[in-house]
């Protein structure tokens, strides 16, 4: 049986930090910046897969903005599945918490 590996990509113009999450495992893994190019996406994914070192398949996602549907598009064409969020439906921060890329990211995974 193949695992889901769900992909968050907390996404600007400058950079993108992506996130893995397994549910099986309750874990995010594998936290990382890259330069804002589907390629580099690609390669994290591809590295993912060997690393994961099981049969798996993802679901990436990233919040609605400044992309629109560029991102998803360049998934698609290469057979990833990726979903475009609404900003409403992101997770709220508790009070104590500080808002960064890493943490956007594993809360979209």
């Amino acid at each position: 049986m193949k695992s889901i590996i769900y992909v968050g990509m907390d996404v600007h113009s400058t950079n993108c930090t992506l996130s893995c999450y397994s549910l099986e495992n309750d874990t995010n893994f594998a936290t990382i910046q890259v330069e804002p190019d589907y390629k580099n996406i690609l390669k994290y994914l591809e590295k993912v897969k060997q690393n994961f070192g099981e049969s798996c398949d993802f679901l990436c996602g990233y919040e609605a903005g400044f992309l629109g549907f560029t991102l998803y598009e360049q998934l698609s064409r290469h057979n990833i599945l990726c979903v475009i969020l609404a900003p409403t439906s992101m997770p709220l921060y508790r009070k104590t918490e500080i808002k960064t890329d890493k943490r956007d990211a594993m809360k979209i995974a």
